[in-house]
C-alpha cells in the first residue's frame, strides 16, 4: 500500500490564504536557482567553491522550510529559520571577507576531532582505521592554536566553540543593517524553540489568558507558518544579493523585481522593511 507523507487539506488551504505570497516566493525560487546556475559557471577558486555550497545549503534548506510551512508545521518551519538565517549570514559575511574561507573550512578539523573524541569515549570500535584516527588527530593538533581563547576563570587558552569569535548578530551587522534586523525574529526567537526551554514550550502550547495549554492548535501553526515563510521569503532575496555582489552575476534587474514581489505580499511596511539589490 502506497503511503502519503504530507496533509493535502494543509496544501490546498495554504495555497488559497497564501496565494500571492507563494507567487512571490516561486518568482524568489526560480530565480535563486537560475543564478546558483550561473555562479556554479563561474566558479572557479577554492573559496568561490565554499560560498557556492553555502548558497546550495541555503537553497535546499528553504525548500525544507517551505515543505513545512505548507503541511501546517509552523513551529517545525521556525526551527528551520534559525539555521537558514545563520547560513545566509555566513555566506554573506565570507562573500565580504573571502579570506575568512580558509577560517570556516579548516574548523572542519575541530569537528572531526570532536567526533572522534566522543565516540572513543564511548564505544570500543570507532569504525574507523587506525590511519583515519591518526589523520583527524594530527589535523586537529595542526589548527587547535588557531581556534583558542583565554578561559574568563583561570586564563588557560580553551577552543573555541566555533570557527569565528565574532558573534552572529556582529556578523549580520557587518554584512547588511537589514539583515541584522531580522536576527531577533529569525535567529533569536527560533531558537528558544529548538533547544528545551519553558518559553519555547509555552510558546508551542499557546497559553490562553486564562491559563490553559492549548497544544497542537492548528491554527497557532498557521500563523507562525505564514510569519516564518515571509521571513524565510526575504532572507532568500538577500541570499540572491550577496551572490550576485559576490560573483558579479548581473542579476540587479531580476533581484528588484524580486523585491518589488516581496514588498507586494505584505501588508505592515514596518515588517516589509524597504528590499532592494
Amino acid at each position: 500500500m502506497a503511503a502519503i507523507f504530507g496533509h493535502e487539506d494543509e496544501w490546498q488551504r495554504f495555497a488559497e490564504v497564501n496565494g500571492r505570497t507563494l507567487d512571490a516566493v516561486n518568482l524568489a525560487h526560480s530565480a535563486t536557482l537560475e543564478m546558483l546556475k550561473s555562479a556554479q559557471e563561474r566558479t572557479e577558486s577554492p573559496e568561490q567553491q565554499t560560498i557556492l555550497a553555502l548558497a546550495l545549503a541555503c537553497l535546499r534548506e528553504f525548500d525544507e522550510i517551505l515543505l513545512l510551512c505548507g503541511n501546517g508545521y509552523g513551529f517545525g518551519a521556525n526551527k528551520l529559520l534559525r539555521t537558514f538565517f545563520e547560513r545566509v549570514t555566513t555566506l554573506g559575511y565570507l562573500g565580504k571577507h573571502p579570506d575568512k574561507v580558509s577560517q570556516f573550512k579548516d574548523y572542519t578539523s575541530v569537528h572531526w576531532h570532536k567526533l572522534l573524541t566522543e565516540a572513543e569515549r564511548k564505544h570500543d570500535d570507532v569504525g574507523l582505521s587506525e590511519e583515519n584516527i591518526a589523520k583527524i588527530k594530527a589535523d586537529f593538533e595542526g589548527v587547535k592554536s588557531r581556534y583558542q581563547d583565554a578561559c574568563r576563570r583561570c586564563g588557560e587558552p580553551r577552543l573555541q566553540g566555533s570557527w569565528t569569535k565574532k558573534p552572529i548578530p556582529d556578523m549580520a551587522e557587518d554584512v547588511d543593517k537589514n539583515l541584522r534586523l531580522l536576527y531577533f525574529n529569525a535567529f533569536l526567537r527560533p531558537t528558544f524553540l529548538i533547544h528545551a526551554t519553558h518559553l519555547g514550550t509555552m510558546t508551542v502550547a499557546k497559553i490562553s489568558e486564562g491559563g490553559r495549554a492549548h497544544f497542537f492548535n492548528p491554527d497557532h501553526e498557521r500563523e507562525t507558518a505564514v510569519d516564518t515563510l515571509a521571513k524565510a521569503h526575504l532572507l532568500l532575496i538577500f541570499l540572491g544579493i550577496f551572490l550576485n555582489n559576490y560573483l558579479s552575476l548581473g542579476a540587479e534587474g531580476i533581484l528588484e523585481e524580486m523585491g518589488r514581489a516581496y514588498n507586494a505580499t505584505r501588508s505592515d511596511p514596518e515588517v516589509a522593511g524597504d528590499v532592494k539589490a
